[in-house]
């Protein structure tokens, strides 16, 4: 029973992906980028893609999204892929789903099939619950425009100290200033988004707070021209 249920969380995880920007571009950006690496094809045009008869699309110019529009929407989700390799749900506004329609999103996630993959696209988290944060990979887009995809601060959030050092330690050898600026960019705005969160359920905030130091120190050194090895990795250890 345990494997089954380990087993089951680890394809959840890859059917699911939060797209977290504060600006709609950025969000459209990034989802363009993740669905051309899931078609195993470019797709550039967001109009264009709404078009594929595989891609299903939910918004709203209301207030809130509820559990009959979340219903209606995953209904037309029940069958194989009929041109591409999956089948994908995209929810904009994602994060004024109400509780409910998040719940009745979860149920859908646990009992939908491999062949399937959801896209939720949000301004900021904070308003997700932490069952659908725990279930999707994250991507997170600079918090003023210009989204940067960032599967490099995925996984950089998911490793240790150790692995921490050895990846920064290749960034700074393989990789371009410009690049080191906006991956740390979009690390800034995950720990932002963390240090909201925390406030808003009344923590202090304290420890993101200086991890986001820590990064803006960092993004100062690589734009000044200190060693990009050195910056990430005074970044690294003063974050733990």
């Amino acid at each position: 029973m345990v494997v089954t249920r380990q087993c089951k969380c680890v394809i959840i995880w890859y059917m699911m992906h939060i797209i977290i920007a504060e600006t709609k571009e950025g969000r459209e950006r990034i989802l363009l980028e993740q669905i051309s690496k899931l078609f195993e094809r470019e797709v550039s045009d967001f109009i264009e893609l709404l078009k594929v008869p595989d891609i299903h699309y939910l918004t709203t110019t209301q207030n809130s999204l509820g559990i009959d529009e979340v219903k209606k929407f995953v209904q037309a989700m029940v069958y194989q892929p009929f041109e591409e390799k999956y089948q994908v749900g995209i929810i904009d506004k994602a994060d004024i789903l109400t509780p409910e329609a998040q719940n009745a999103l979860l149920k859908t996630f646990e009992d939908s099939n491999e062949k399937t993959m959801f896209f939720l696209l949000v301004s900021r988290e904070g308003n997700l619950l932490d069952t659908i944060l725990s279930r999707g990979s994250k991507y997170y887009g600079q918090s003023v425009g210009n989204a940067f995809e960032s599967e490099d601060v995925t996984k950089f959030l998911e490793m240790d100290t150790v692995k921490r050092l050895s990846f920064v330690e290749k960034m700074g050898k393989d990789k371009e200033r410009d690049y080191i600026v906006n991956f740390l960019n979009a690390l800034l705005a995950y720990y932002k988004y963390e240090f909201e969160k925390e406030i808003e359920e009344g923590k202090s905030g304290e420890e993101s707070m200086i991890v986001i130091q820590e990064i803006q120190e960092a993004i100062g050194a690589i734009k000044g021209n200190v060693s990009k090895k050195l910056a990430l990795y005074n970044m690294v250890v003063q974050m733990v």
